[in-house]
């Protein structure tokens, strides 16, 4: 995988790119990239929030947030991209975190007891 020279050097450059890369425009995006990559990130969170356009910061930070996710899978114990997994596996992958998110705040509020006073 090569490096998509526009992503490297400039974001408000790669910010355009990426608009145009998703309404299907000329964009300069070169397939095979980091940056296509990335743009194609921003194609499923345009699907999930169609203001995400607006924001360069947020629209950067999100496909970062996500390009340089890793997560370890449980059938290998290796360490898996999320953008090598299939969308649902990584909401499937999301709601289990929450869900044990949620139930260690739960045991955490049970086991807390008032403070004793003497």
């Amino acid at each position: 995988m090569t490096y998509n020279t526009i992503s490297q050097n400039n974001d408000d450059h790669f910010y355009t790119a990426v608009c145009a890369y998703v309404r299907g425009e000329g964009n300069g995006i070169v397939p095979g990239t980091v940056g296509e990559e990335q743009a194609e990130i921003a194609k499923r969170l345009l699907r999930d929030s169609p203001a995400i356009l607006d924001g360069k910061d947020r629209l950067l930070a999100e496909i970062a947030a996500i390009h340089f996710n890793f997560v370890r899978s449980a059938d290998s114990n290796g360490w898996v991209c999320e953008s090598d997994l299939p969308l649902s596996k990584v909401e499937l992958l999301y709601e289990r975190i929450t869900r044990m998110r949620e139930e260690r705040e739960r045991c955490e509020h049970r086991t807390k007891r008032p403070p004793v006073e003497m």
